[in-house]
C-alpha cells in the first residue's frame, strides 16, 4: 500500500498558501539578493526575516493533513496554541478500529472546548478503537469532493488490512451531518 496524503484545498486555504509562497520568495530575495549582491546590511536581513513569518503563520494555521500510511491513518495535528487547536496530533492502526461515524462537535479532537464561540461545531471523523473510547479527526476544512475521499480510501485501507466493519456510503454520511 503506498501513503496517500490529503491537504485541504478550499478557496481560502489556496489564497493564504500562494500568500505564503509570495512571502518565502520576497523573504529569500531580501535576505539573499539585496545582502550578498548589493552589500545591503541588517535591515535586508530584518525585511528578509520579517517576510517569512506571515509563511510560518500561514502554514501553522493551514496544517490540515490526513495521511494514510501502510498499517495506520495519522495526522500531525495543528500547530496552533492550545486555546485555539481543534486537532492534536492522531495515529491509529487500521486493525484497531471498530467503528467509523462523523460528529459535529464544538469541542476539539481531545473533546475540551475549543476558546471562541461556544456553538461553532467542527466535522470529526470518529472512530470507535479497541481498548480505547473514541477518536477525532477533523475533516472540517477539506471540501466535500475531498471528505468523500478520505472516507473511500479509509474504506480501502480497512478491508485490504483485513478489517471489514460496515462503514456506509460517504455521500450519506455527510449528507446527515451537513
Amino acid at each position: 500500500m503506498k501513503v496517500k496524503i490529503f491537504f485541504q484545498l478550499h478557496i481560502v486555504s489556496i489564497i493564504c498558501y500562494v500568500l505564503a509562497v509570495i512571502s518565502i520568495f520576497s523573504g529569500v530575495y531580501l535576505i539573499i539578493y539585496c545582502n550578498i549582491i548589493c552589500n545591503g546590511g541588517i535591515v535586508y536581513i530584518i525585511g528578509g526575516v520579517l517576510a517569512l513569518i506571515p509563511a510560518l503563520i500561514i502554514f501553522c494555521s493551514h496544517s490540515n493533513i490526513v495521511l494514510f500510511g501502510k498499517n495506520h491513518i495519522t495526522t500531525p495535528g495543528q500547530f496552533l496554541p492550545k486555546r485555539l487547536r481543534t486537532q492534536y496530533k492522531l495515529e491509529i492502526a487500521y486493525n484497531e478500529i471498530i467503528s467509523v461515524n462523523i460528529v459535529m462537535t464544538s469541542k476539539n479532537s481531545k473533546r475540551r472546548q475549543v476558546s471562541g464561540d461556544p456553538h461553532m461545531a467542527w466535522m470529526f471523523l470518529e472512530f470507535g478503537v479497541k481498548n480505547k473510547n473514541y477518536e477525532l479527526l477533523t475533516i472540517n476544512w477539506f471540501t466535500k469532493k475531498q471528505k468523500i475521499k478520505i472516507i473511500n480510501e479509509l474504506k480501502k485501507r480497512l478491508v485490504e488490512s483485513g478489517n471489514y466493519i460496515n462503514i456506509g456510503d460517504p455521500n450519506e454520511l455527510l449528507s446527515v451531518k451537513q
